[in-house]
């Protein structure tokens, strides 16, 4: 014996029920897109690169007599890396925001990973910070350029929290070493 229900068909039941949401998937859709350089960019003069040559080949000496050549090659590389930082110029990178997440260079970040956020730096170098809730990696950092603060920071609330987290005496100490040496006039 076949015994047929009395249900209401499904189209039915979604027009009564249109105040619950519905168990469909979220459909991507972009929110905001801008292009900004990779990191932060500040080009060092010859002036100031040949003050940081004077200190580490002081600092090279000293080491070299204290451990031998080991620490010199490492004062040597990060030298390399600090004259290629300050010479070449980032590369632009295009950065989505989209109902799933965030989106860079071919990753991509679901809002459920991320915990909160801040916008930190000054004029051409404002970056946005997010601290994610997995081991690694902690924190994403984005650079802004000329992407629209207002619309991003409206956006970003309705995902994560905004809150900058006070600094630790790294940032502090930092924060003071960079006050106390300047390297040249307009730094």
């Amino acid at each position: 014996m076949i015994v047929k229900s009395k249900t209401t068909p499904p189209a039915a039941t979604a027009s009564l029920n249109q105040d619950q949401p519905s168990d469909r998937p979220l459909q991507k859709k972009l929110l905001l897109e801008w292009a900004a350089p990779v990191r932060p960019y500040r080009q060092i003069n010859k002036e100031v690169f040949s003050t940081i040559l004077a200190g580490a080949f002081l600092l090279g000496v000293i080491l070299f007599f204290i451990d031998g050549a080991m620490p010199v090659i490492a004062l040597a590389s990060i030298l390399f890396l600090l004259y290629v930082m300050g010479t070449v110029p980032p590369h632009q990178v295009t950065h989505t925001i989209t109902t799933w997440g965030i989106e860079s260079e071919n990753n991509s970040w679901p809002w459920e990973i991320m915990a909160r956020y801040w916008i930190k730096g000054a004029d051409k170098n404002r970056m946005l910070n997010i601290q994610l809730a997995t081991n690694w990696p902690q924190h994403l950092y984005f650079m802004l350029g000329p992407a629209d603060e207002k619309k991003l920071t409206q956006i970003l609330r309705d995902h994560l929290v905004e809150d900058e987290p006070k600094p630790n005496w790294l940032d502090k100490s930092s924060a003071w070493l960079e006050n106390k040496i300047r390297l040249s006039p307009e730094s």
